[in-house]
This record gives structure tokens, C-alpha cells and sequence, in this order.
């Protein structure tokens, strides 16, 4: 079992020589080709132009309200469509019902205003099932 460990095998002459004979190319040209994608790849991991961020599923809200509520209205309606299908496979009965009122403690506001609250503001402007 031939392990690598990172990318240092780009480095080894022996691996890129197999791989210039696997694929039929000058061992050269394979040489220069892999210099330039481990210096393209530094390039993108030294690059902070961009921030990063650690969870992209929450990253930080919008600076401005209109924004930060169409954010939250997202951020509630995922988290009930996943309690929903949990309770589902519970086999509760009404299991949409049952996650909004497990969910309106949490942003402080009773299963009918938090509904409201998500359908007010999400992004399609459609009905919220109950």
C-alpha cells in the first residue's frame, strides 16, 4: 500500500517520472506543470483578500436590519424544516406544528408570530406550512 503523505510526492522524481509515463508525457513538461499548481496552491492558501470563514452554514449576519432579518427568517426556517423531519421520523403527528412551538421559546415569541416572522421575511414570499 503506497501511502503519500501530503503533497510530497510532487517532489520525488521517481513519482513524477511514473506519472510522465502513465499519461504520455515529457517528464519536463509534468515537472514544470506540477511547479506551477503547488505555487498556485500556496498562492490561494497565503491569499487574504478573502476572509475566512469556519462555518459557512453561520456565517455572520448582514450589517443592516432589512438584511439581518432575512438572514434570521432563513436561519429559523432551516432550523425548523430540521426539527420538523426529525419529529417526523419520530412519528409525531403533526410534526411541522409541533417544531414551531418547540422553536417560538427559543427566539422568545409564540409558534404563530415566529411563523409570521418567516414567512414575512424569507427569500420566496410563499406559505410557511403549518
Amino acid at each position: 500500500m503506497n501511502k503519500r503523505k501530503s503533497q510530497s510526492w510532487w517532489d520525488d522524481p521517481a513519482e513524477v517520472e511514473a506519472l510522465a509515463r502513465r499519461t504520455g508525457h515529457d517528464v519536463e513538461k509534468v515537472r514544470a506543470s506540477l511547479a506551477g499548481l503547488k505555487q498556485l496552491i500556496q498562492d490561494i492558501k497565503s491569499d487574504n483578500r478573502f476572509p475566512k470563514i469556519e462555518n459557512p452554514e453561520r456565517a455572520e449576519p448582514p450589517k443592516d436590519w432589512r438584511g439581518y432579518r432575512k438572514f434570521l427568517a432563513a436561519n429559523i426556517k432551516y432550523e425548523h424544516a430540521a426539527l420538523a423531519a426529525k419529529l417526523e421520523r419520530g412519528g409525531e403527528p403533526k410534526p411541522s406544528a409541533q417544531a414551531w412551538e418547540e422553536l417560538a421559546p427559543k427566539y422568545k415569541k409564540s409558534p404563530y408570530a415566529l411563523r409570521r416572522f418567516v414567512e414575512r421575511y424569507s427569500r420566496g414570499r410563499h406559505k410557511i406550512s403549518r
